[in-house]
C-alpha cells in the first residue's frame, strides 16, 4: 500500500464514519461538528496543500483519540484508562497513519517546530556563558588540560578559549 492510498482510505474511512453517523444519529454534539469540519478542511486542501492537510489531519485523529473531536456518532468503541476514555478506532488510525507516514511526521516536527537562525545563536551564546561561569575558577593549567581531552562540546571548546584569552591579555 502506497502512502498516498493509505492517506486516501483514512480519509474515505472518517468520512464512512461521519456520513453513517448522521444517517442513525440526528442530534449532534460540537466535537462532531468539529469532526466534519475539520475533515472537509483536509478534504478540500489535500490537493494543492498536501503537507497542512496532512498536518490538519494527523491533529484531528491525535485529538480524537481523547474525544475531543468526533467523527462517529453511531458507533463507540472505548479503552476506559485512569478516568478518561480512549477511543479505539482513532488509536488504530492514528497508529496506522503514523506509522505509514513517519517521514512526513519527522518532516511537519522539522516545518513547525524548527528554529531559526538567530534562535540557535542566542542558545549557542547561552551554553557558551554558562560553561564560561562553570570554569571561570579553574587554573590555566586545569583549562588546557580540559581543553586537550578532546570530550567537550563547541561551546565548552569557546568558552575555555574565551576565557584564556582574557587571562593572557
Amino acid at each position: 500500500m502506497t502512502k498516498k492510498t493509505s492517506l486516501i482510505i483514512i480519509i474515505s474511512i472518517l468520512w464512512i464514519s461521519i456520513i453513517t453517523s448522521i444517517c442513525l444519529v440526528k442530534n449532534y454534539n460540537v466535537n462532531f461538528i468539529f469532526g466534519i469540519v475539520g475533515l472537509s478542511i483536509v478534504t478540500i486542501t489535500y490537493n494543492k496543500f498536501r503537507e497542512f492537510s496532512f498536518g490538519i489531519l494527523a491533529l484531528l485523529i491525535f485529538l480524537s483519540i481523547f474525544n475531543v473531536v468526533s467523527f462517529s456518532y453511531a458507533f463507540g468503541l472505548y479503552f476506559h484508562i485512569f478516568g478518561g476514555r480512549l477511543n479505539i478506532p482513532s488509536v488504530i488510525l492514528f497508529c496506522v497513519l503514523f506509522f505509514t507516514q513517519i517521514e512526513k511526521f519527522v518532516d511537519l516536527r522539522q516545518n513547525w517546530f524548527k528554529e531559526d537562525e538567530t534562535e540557535i545563536q542566542y542558545h549557542k551564546e547561552k551554553k557558551t556563558r554558562m560553561f564560561k561561569n562553570n570554569f571561570q575558577n579553574l587554573s590555566e593549567i586545569e583549562l588546557r588540560k580540559k581543553l586537550e581531552s578532546g570530550q567537550l562540546v563547541e561551546e565548552a571548546k569557546i568558552a575555555i578559549n574565551e576565557l584564556l584569552l582574557e587571562r593572557n591579555e
